[in-house]
């Protein structure tokens, strides 16, 4: 039995985005995650692919022909600047309730906030700011980048 279908549990597939005439290339393989969108709709799918055949990739569970693909968004390149942006505009409410409890209850100073404070907190929400747009990086379809799938089956 494993001799009959031993080909289709042991293939290895891998979801390939490349640019034309460049070597610049996105390797996609069975269990990474991925965003995408399709022709005519404006709604992105994400999640894990679960399998790919030759010109289809099943996501969550949904199969999607590569040809009806109109984006591909890579979250990759960007998790630091994502992770430096989020945490930037999170630190911001603890500061905030730390400075007024520290100045309000141990000093008794006011203003309850000082103008220091303020000037650090303005830098980290510029922070946050500034790295929010980059969070991912499109690739049209069609325009010089294509998607297919490679077997890569050894033998």
């Amino acid at each position: 039995m494993v001799l009959i279908f031993g080909q289709d549990i042991f293939a290895q597939h891998i979801l390939l985005l490349e640019k034309e005439n460049s070597s610049k290339r996105i390797r996609f393989r069975v269990g990474d995650d991925i965003a995408f969108r399709l022709y005519g709709e404006r709604t992105v799918f994400r999640g894990k692919i679960e399998q790919l055949a030759d010109q289809i990739m099943v996501v969550e569970g949904q199969a999607f022909e590569l040809d009806s693909v109109s984006k591909v968004l890579n979250y990759k390149p960007f998790a630091a600047t994502q992770m430096i942006s989020k945490s930037a505009f999170l630190a911001i409410p603890p500061m905030l309730l730390f400075t007024v409890l520290h100045r309000g209850i141990n000093t008794g100073e006011q203003p309850l906030v000082d103008e220091n404070s303020l000037y650090v907190m303005g830098v980290f929400a510029g922070i946050g700011t500034v790295l929010f747009p980059f969070k991912s990086r499109k690739y049209r379809m069609h325009k010089n980048w294509n998607l297919r799938v490679l077997d890569v089956t050894p033998g």
